[in-house]
């Protein structure tokens, strides 16, 4: 299976925000083991870079970004991805992007908490953290 993890879940786990730090760190070692493919947005990565840049030292900021880039690979944003969201049905556009480039690189789902993403008619699956690790259990 080849996942994409959204920004909020990522952050959950580099930053240990409570009460979701457990399962995005659950989701994380699943992929590391090799049980799943797991992918990052490519947008998602600076994103990160910049949040987690207020709580940790530039070096410390570095080393999760080096570390997470050893657990997931990156979907590269196309320009036409950014264009095609223009005409999505879907209500946010970064949330529209993100699919859209899931798809193109044929992934086979995004793991969120992102409620409006959740219950959005996507493209591909949609799941929770919580979702997810129970497929694997």
């Amino acid at each position: 299976m080849r996942i994409l993890l959204d920004t909020n879940v990522v952050l959950d786990a580099i930053l240990r925000r409570e009460p979701f730090s457990e399962e995005a760190e659950k989701v994380l070692r699943l992929l590391a083991t090799g049980a799943a493919d797991g992918f990052i947005a490519a947008q998602a990565l600076t994103d990160i870079y910049y949040i987690i840049r207020k709580a940790l030292t530039e070096q410390q900021t570095r080393e999760a970004i080096c570390n997470l880039s050893a657990v997931l690979s990156v979907v590269d944003l196309h320009g036409d991805d950014c264009l095609a969201a223009l005409d999505s049905v879907m209500p946010d556009y970064e949330d529209a992007v993100m699919i859209l480039s899931c798809v193109r690189a044929n992934l086979d789902c995004v793991v969120t908490r992102d409620n409006v993403l959740l219950q959005s008619e996507a493209q591909i699956p949609v799941v929770t953290p919580s979702e997810l690790l129970k497929r694997y259990q």
